[in-house]
């Protein structure tokens, strides 16, 4: 004789909250968030702005103070960040920044995880597009990398070389096409 297979009734799960207290406290985490990225981005900005070649670092050993404002831990995170990516070190920032504000303001929230994604592809194009451009006078002699940083260096001359041409004519060409991927990616 074969038994029947009872099944047995699934216990429900009490819920600690209620639903509108749930979606308060995810409110407020939201909004907790965006404030501490906030405050993470202004110290990026601090810290970028205040960046000195000569202030100690994996790469330069020195006993002297760090002119960096956030000390040695700003010094040591600025320079390897200004090396690689340049001036586009500080779309790093701008990324915290904005989406600090959006997520303490609630706007967009939804699209946070996919724009988190794109945002170091964007930061990397804006870098290869820095390095299309010569920089300015007050740029220091010992950079021996453009505005995009070593990594804008490199695949600018990656994109120079491969595709075939007149280089100037390339070079123009690579230089608005960046420039719109880089407004697009922004």
């Amino acid at each position: 004789m074969a038994l029947s297979a009872r099944k047995k009734p699934k216990k429900r799960k009490k819920k600690l909250v209620g639903a509108k207290a749930e979606a308060a406290m995810r409110k407020r985490g939201s909004e907790a968030l965006g404030f501490l990225l906030l405050l993470i981005g202004l110290a990026f900005v601090l810290m970028l702005a205040s960046y000195t070649p000569g202030d100690p670092s994996f790469s330069v050993a020195t006993d002297a103070a760090p002119h960096n404002l956030l000390g040695v831990f700003g010094s040591y995170i600025a320079d390897p960040l200004h090396k690689a990516l340049g001036w586009a070190a500080y779309g790093i920032p701008l990324a915290l920044v904005v989406w600090g504000g959006r997520l303490m303001t609630h706007i967009g929230e939804k699209r946070a995880l996919m724009r988190g994604i794109m945002t170091p592809l964007a930061i990397a194009v804006a870098a290869v597009f820095l390095a299309a451009n010569t920089p300015p006078a007050t740029w220091p002699a010992q950079f021996d990398y453009g505005l995009g940083g070593i990594f804008g260096d490199i695949v600018l001359e990656f994109i120079l070389k491969t595709v075939p041409g007149n280089i100037s004519m390339t070079l123009l060409v690579s230089t608005l096409v960046l420039a719109a991927l880089t407004a697009l990616a922004a």
